[in-house]
């Protein structure tokens, strides 16, 4: 589906378009970029394929993060959307660097939990992360996700073996811990 515009404090989520394929492409073949992501090797024309087919999935939605100034920094996903079992998929990538560190991976989280909460109306959102990432860990766990676990040796980057992370945000965790300026932004929306 085509995401809605949703706006935070530093940023401004935007639908992933078709114009955004090149930028999305050079971050997922950036080493640096793609270093703890799990990207799948594919071509630009692969990518653009699928930036058609997922603006028509009924469970799908993908955001290009903008920071205040308008500058593009970075994506943020749902996907896998299983509506009977209230579950989803999330995935963030800053793919510029100078960015990194800077809280913009953690706000864009919190607003698309937010979205994903109190306008889906969905139950759990989960996310697998390389062990490494600890950048990437410590996002989440700001965010209020919880590790489930480890899964030895899931993911194979540049020669080497690496450790998974399962994490997941369930609604009622959520709803306990909700930071009061995120959820009340989207109800008065």
């Amino acid at each position: 589906m085509i995401a809605p515009v949703l706006k935070g404090d530093r940023m401004v989520l935007k639908p992933i378009e078709l114009k955004h394929a090149a930028i999305r492409y050079k971050w997922y073949t950036d080493s640096k970029v793609a270093k703890y992501q799990d990207f799948a090797d594919i071509s630009l024309k692969e990518l653009k394929s699928s930036i058609i087919n997922r603006r028509k999935s009924k469970n799908y939605f993908g955001w290009m993060v903008f920071t205040e100034s308008k500058v593009l920094i970075g994506e943020i996903q749902l996907r896998e959307i299983d509506f009977d079992n209230q579950t989803g998929v999330l995935s963030v990538n800053i793919g510029e660097t100078k960015f990194w560190g800077q809280g913009y991976a953690t706000e864009a989280t919190k607003l698309v939990s937010e979205f994903f909460f109190n306008k889906l109306k969905l139950n759990r959102i989960e996310l697998g992360v390389i062990s490494k990432n600890i950048g990437a860990i410590k996002c989440y766990q700001k965010c209020g996700f919880k590790k489930e676990g480890v899964k030895k040796k899931a993911h194979f980057k540049n020669g080497k073996f690496y450790d998974s992370i399962p994490m997941s945000l369930i609604k009622a965790e959520y709803l306990k811990n909700n930071d009061k300026k995120y959820g009340k932004r989207l109800r008065n929306h």
